[in-house]
């Protein structure tokens, strides 16, 4: 649901995911990006009615973590499926993958002080941390 907070009104609901969201970000020109646990990252126009405009999946289990966009044109999304996606928004499609973790995915952020870094740290079964860039 989105509301709006001046008039504490309803301004939307969107029904897509068929489980529960575990993530969301914003891209450029009102863009939301959400990452469900039904392994989906939905794109939605958030000025329009039908706010659903592309699907992004590529990963293979239950979508962990996403982060808000990288200059709002790259954004990483994490999973159970051992691996890391950056994608690219404006093309709303897979840019890279990382798939040297042997755990879940339970971690991401961007570097503060160098941009194009990205940390991952994975779960119990991988128990690193790693830089990429």
């Amino acid at each position: 649901r989105i509301y709006d907070i001046e008039t504490a009104s309803l301004v939307r609901e969107i029904h897509e995911h068929q489980k529960r969201v575990s993530a969301l970000s914003f891209g450029s020109n009102n863009l939301m990006y959400t990452g469900s646990k039904d392994r989906n990252i939905l794109v939605n126009d958030l000025r329009i009615r039908d706010a659903t405009i592309n699907r992004l999946n590529v990963h293979e289990a239950k979508s962990v973590t996403e982060l808000p966009a990288l200059n709002r044109e790259l954004s990483p999304s994490g999973s159970n499926d051992n691996w890391v996606a950056i994608w690219d928004l404006r093309r709303h499609q897979l840019y890279r993958k990382y798939t040297e973790h042997k755990g879940a995915i339970k971690a991401i952020d961007w570097c503060p002080w160098k941009t194009g870094v990205i940390a991952t740290a994975g779960g119990a079964g991988d128990k690193t941390i790693r830089i990429w860039n």
